[in-house]
């Protein structure tokens, strides 16, 4: 009896429906967290009329909001005191060509926290720094 299956017989058949279900709970879970992930600070940048592209890669971006509040990406708060050496261990692990810091304050923050931020970092020997401006139009 070559063409009847019998009772015995085992199936090798793959469920893939709890596959598919766990798949788009997956989807479900990504599509809610990847805006909040990318949420960046906000600052109003002042204008200039030669600005430096970002370029390529994931380069440090630190934040100075219109309080003078100091944040590296869009971590938490961070004081001006620990800026140098947090910024020099995140770099250390960067490859040599994404070492690159950029500075964006809010056209209104205080000018003295951008020197305080600048010094900081130069004391740690970070060279490549960059000040973001908004481009005139």
């Amino acid at each position: 009896m070559h063409g009847v299956e019998s009772d015995n017989d085992v199936k090798s058949d793959i469920n893939v429906i709890p596959l598919i279900d766990v798949m788009l709970v997956l989807l479900i879970i990504f599509m809610i967290t990847a805006p909040h992930l990318q949420q960046s600070l906000k600052v109003d940048l002042p204008k200039a009329k030669s600005t430096v592209a970002q370029g390529k890669g994931e380069h440090l971006v630190i934040t100075i909001d219109k309080q003078g509040t100091i944040y590296i990406g869009s971590d938490n708060p961070i004081l001006p005191e620990e800026i140098g050496e947090r910024v020099k261990s995140i770099l250390d692990l960067k490859p040599e060509d994404e070492r690159k810091v950029f500075i964006k304050a809010d056209k209104d923050s205080n000018y003295g926290n951008v020197m305080i931020v600048l010094g900081e970092l130069v004391s740690k020997g970070i060279t490549d720094i960059n000040l973001v401006a908004a481009p005139v139009k």
